[in-house]
């Protein structure tokens, strides 16, 4: 199993902002958070910090309820996770 950690110096940051502030404000807009989901799957999840498969999907079928989209109509995911568990990847990969 690859280890995917590795150390640096950096920093990121993302600006959160209504829509209608940010087209009022001429803005660039790279992506709209349209909703969200979060779930704690207790004792059915893997580990501490590894949720299910199960609770995974429930949690991302949570989501699009929310945002009132078809899973179909999504064209990139953005994610991350450290996958140097091997308990990391089918959680992930499957839901």
């Amino acid at each position: 199993m690859p280890k995917a950690r590795f150390f640096g110096s950096g920093l990121g940051v993302v600006l959160l902002k209504r829509l209608d502030d940010a087209i009022r404000d001429g803005d660039q807009i790279y992506a709209i958070i349209r909703g969200f989901a979060v779930n704690n799957d207790g004792s059915a999840k893997v580990g501490y910090t590894a949720p299910s498969v199960e609770g995974q999907a429930s949690v991302i079928a949570m989501a699009h309820e929310v945002a009132g989209i078809e899973p179909e109509s999504i064209g990139y995911i953005e994610a991350h996770g450290t996958r140097d568990r091997p308990w990391a990847i089918p959680s992930s990969s499957q839901a």
